[in-house]
């Protein structure tokens, strides 16, 4: 099995501005039940009580096995071998800690969203509830994965599973945006630390 210290020591030392993102969370290889659809990860927030779309155990206890502890759980069967998929998984799932990490940058792009991109926003969660067992409200889709999504596309372009995303010229979205992608790619990128 891949060391998952190891690829997140990677991550780091190809992004110095992950810190804020990655400090604190615990990565950990996910069991198989976690997983309700293939999916590469999933974040638990802390405070969540469960995947989206759960619900509460039997007991009215979470079902969220990590809860109280930011966490990312690997579904390792299908990231595969490949260290550099594992990274992309690893940054990708911390990139929903983006708007406490740089929280200007991340309000600057929700806040330049306008009409087209919303639309745009509206189809890609149409495609969810169809086909992907959606279940939350869009502007809880929106808030919790489709932004994610557009950010991530950009900011992982460079990685195997983004390489062919290009958000900035096949999604539409404004300048303001495009500028907060931008500034979001330079914090993340961070200054050497010698």
């Amino acid at each position: 099995m891949m060391d998952i210290n190891q690829a997140m020591q990677n991550v780091m030392a190809q992004y110095y501005g992950t810190g804020p993102m990655l400090s604190g969370v615990n990565v950990v290889a996910g069991q198989p039940w976690e997983f309700n659809q293939p999916r590469y990860a999933e974040y638990y927030p802390a405070g969540e009580m469960g995947a989206p779309g759960a619900s509460l155990g039997a007991d009215r206890q979470p079902t969220n096995p990590y809860y109280g502890t930011p966490t990312v759980s690997l579904n390792m069967g299908q990231i595969g071998n490949d260290p550099r998929v594992l990274e992309e998984v690893i940054l990708a799932d911390t990139l929903h800690r983006l708007p406490a990490a740089h929280p200007d940058l991340y309000q600057q792009f929700l806040s330049a969203a306008d009409a087209p991109y919303l639309e745009a926003q509206r189809q890609r969660y149409g495609h969810a509830v169809a086909n992907e067992n959606e279940q939350r409200a869009f502007l809880d889709w929106l808030r919790m994965s489709g932004h994610d999504a557009i950010i991530r596309g950009h900011l992982l372009q460079n990685y195997p599973m983004h390489q062919n995303w290009d958000v900035m010229n096949t999604f539409p979205m404004s300048e303001g945006q495009q500028d907060a992608l931008r500034g979001m790619e330079t914090a993340i990128e961070g200054q050497a630390p010698y």
